[in-house]
């Protein structure tokens, strides 16, 4: 030990020079800190990075500090409500802004127009260590500003540098009318650029969109938004600092995670600790910088709050994982958050309704799937836990290669979906009743079986649906898994519109084997009106349901099904109804009724199978061999576009194979 590096050299080359030692080096100690919270004042104030008040009430992002990971080299931009976005001149902001990634925005700006986006710019990289303000969740991540406005605008945004910048942060949907939750629809533009990022972006690794889950929940929810409920996204959702759901929090099966901000009101729990604006004194705003707009420890001012607080901290871990390994794919990105997030408040054997099947409001509505997979229509997969997912992303070897699996329309033979009737049972005595299939043990008003052969490990499911028929808000759409998992795509609400080829996204099956018998089923719960309830044991005013004119019959026209995943080790076919197929002689579901085909059918002969009853005979003999091969055509199976080599379909897997049964 020597009192500076020249003498140590000094000693090195001395005792060198006795030549008694094999080799002689110099060991020396550089400057070190501590990778634990920043020493930013208002930081005591982000209970979010670290809760002393209620423990595991945070992130868990101390720990990732403490491994050196803080978002360097990673780019998260900022899409907003409007036009404009944050103050690019905030002493927090400026030195993580990157203005060369940055979309020209309005010259126009307001300070309540920069308000929100400053907001949850500084949730995810607020600079820190700076003695100003706050730190953001990923303190060493770089900004950059996107532009909403008309479609065209956004569409070109959502694509803008998407090799360069990984990661979209999204605290905006669509405005709610009052009273009204109609299913959004959005421009295929913009959805073509969404889907063209998240599978190229990144130079083929994908970009990750983040989008708030919105905050007219539970009554509303993210399924109905075709931004935030996107195979393509993740939707995020908010708890309070002791893991209960906020109130506004809008939930549903495309539901990916939650992270923190403000319950609603009245509760005395805090708000979110972020970067303000300097608002003018003539509106009502102090001089200067002010970052105690959003609370300080005394509640003063107006806390930011909401799913807007949320998404950019859930885009600030991720950011913190991108650092950590930059070579994720944005389904990666998935798995691990899947795999990690923490399922608070869990309670099996939650139930989606209660008496004549309303959605029971306040249930936190946990299920596990057939693979023991954990989701929730509140909190989606849980919490996100930032050490967890960069512990996960630091040794994760990748997600296996995805598969497409496709029904194709599949078309009602009576897609008729019987309205639900108000009536007095027995008459004249005063006791009413909602009469449908669901009251009598039934199960529901239209429900269709369809049969997947393939088995792979699911992750998302698509549901398209188009209906006919006024005020499709009466509706409750199941979709049903093999396993008796069910995925509530729609529950009853006020929506007089009607569903136009539009596409639900679940989450609930993920894992799970895709092979068996699906069911969709859907239910007409209230009654064509107006009508009077006072009297009735089951009261639909609170809910809004109280009849409407001119609601009507409705029907469903046709619907397909589309499953993501990847293949299932081990995974064998399922055995459909071969005479119900739209490729009977394909029994493994391949896409290609091939040799592998009648081996599998005369191995199942042999052994006297009854799935071989091909003629459904009770009998398992010759008869059946013949009808099989008066079926078995080899070749790819018919698809709707035969755009394979010589005008052939191509085979199943791939987009345009149809590798699964049904009607269609």
């Amino acid at each position: 030990e020597t009192s500076s590096v020249r003498e140590a050299i000094d000693v090195a080359e001395a005792i060198r020079a006795t030549g008694q030692f094999k080799s002689v080096s110099v060991d020396w100690e550089e400057p070190v800190e501590n990778r634990d919270l920043p020493t930013d004042p208002l930081v005591v104030n982000q209970w979010h990075l670290l809760n002393t008040d209620n423990p595991g009430g945070d992130l868990n992002v101390v720990p990732v500090y403490d491994m050196g990971y803080t978002g360097a080299g990673v780019v998260v931009g900022i899409l907003e409500a409007f036009d404009d976005n944050f103050w690019v001149d905030h002493p927090d902001l400026a030195g993580n802004w990157n203005q060369t990634l940055s979309m020209d925005t309005t010259p126009f700006s307001t300070w309540d127009s920069q308000m929100h986006p400053t907001n949850v710019a500084g949730i995810i990289a607020a600079v820190a260590n700076n003695d100003e303000g706050v730190a953001g969740v990923a303190y060493n991540a770089k900004l950059a500003r996107l532009r909403n406005g008309t479609k065209l605008v956004r569409g070109r945004a959502l694509q803008w540098w998407y090799n360069s910048i990984p990661i979209k942060s999204n605290s905006w949907g669509p405005a709610n009318p009052p009273g009204v939750f109609p299913a959004h629809t959005e421009d295929e533009f913009v959805m073509d650029a969404l889907a063209r990022a998240a599978r190229i972006g990144r130079g083929g690794k994908g970009a990750i969109y983040l989008f708030a889950s919105g905050n007219d929940g539970p009554a509303d929810r993210v399924d109905l938004e075709p931004l935030g409920s996107s195979r393509f996204t993740l939707a995020i959702g908010a708890v309070d600092e002791e893991n209960n759901i906020a109130s506004y929090s809008q939930g549903g099966t495309s539901l990916f995670a939650t992270a923190y901000s403000r319950a609603a009101e009245p509760t005395l729990l805090r708000g979110i600790q972020t970067t303000g604006v300097d608002i003018p004194e003539s509106e009502g705003g102090p001089p200067g910088v002010d970052e105690t707009y959003v609370p300080d420890v005394n509640g003063n001012g107006d806390p930011f709050s909401g799913t807007s607080a949320a998404c950019p901290m859930a885009a600030g871990v991720i950011a913190l994982m991108l650092e950590a390994n930059p070579n994720l794919t944005f389904r990666d990105i998935q798995h691990i958050l899947a795999d990690t997030a923490r399922p608070v408040n869990f309670t099996n054997g939650s139930t989606y309704f209660f008496g004549a099947g309303f959605p029971l409001l306040g249930d936190t509505w946990w299920q596990v799937n057939g693979a023991f997979t954990r989701h929730s229509d509140e909190y989606g997969f849980g919490v996100i836990d930032a050490e967890a997912a960069v512990n996960a992303a630091l040794s994760w070897s990748g997600a296996p290669s995805p598969v497409f699996l496709n029904t194709y329309d599949i078309v009602p033979e009576d897609g008729t979906i019987p309205g639900a009737e108000f009536v007095e049972v027995p008459p004249g005595e005063g006791t009413y009743f909602i009469n449908n299939a669901l009251s009598y043990g039934g199960g529901g008003s239209f429900s269709d079986t369809f049969c997947v052969k393939p088995d792979i490990r699911l992750e998302s499911v698509e549901v398209e649906i188009t209906t006919n028929g006024a005020w499709v808000g009466d509706l409750e759409i199941l979709l049903i898994s093999p396993w008796g998992s069910v995925s509530p795509l729609a529950l009853v609400r006020t929506d007089p519109g009607t569903y136009t080829n539009y596409v639900f996204t679940t989450l609930k099956h993920w894992d799970e084997p895709s092979a068996g018998e699906w069911t969709l089923q859907i239910t007409d719960f209230v009654p064509d009106g107006p009508f009077d309830v006072e009297d009735a044991t089951v009261d639909l005013s609170p809910y809004g349901m109280d009849g409407v004119d001119g609601a009507g019959e409705k029907t469903i026209t046709s619907y397909a099904v589309r499953f993501y995943g990847s293949e299932f080790p081990g995974g064998t076919p399922y055995l459909c109804d071969p005479n119900n197929q739209s490729c009977p002689g394909d029994l493994n579901g391949d896409g290609i009724v091939s040799p592998e085909d009648l081996i599998f059918f005369l191995d199942l002969y042999y052994a006297g199978d009854p799935f071989a009853d091909i003629n459904g005979d009770g009998v398992v003999n010759y008869d059946d061999v013949i009808m099989f091969f008066n079926m078995f055509v080899p070749g790819f199976c018919p698809s709707p576009d035969n755009d394979g080599p010589g005008g052939r379909p191509m085979p199943g897997g791939s987009d345009n194979g149809r590798p699964v049964g049904g009607a269609g």
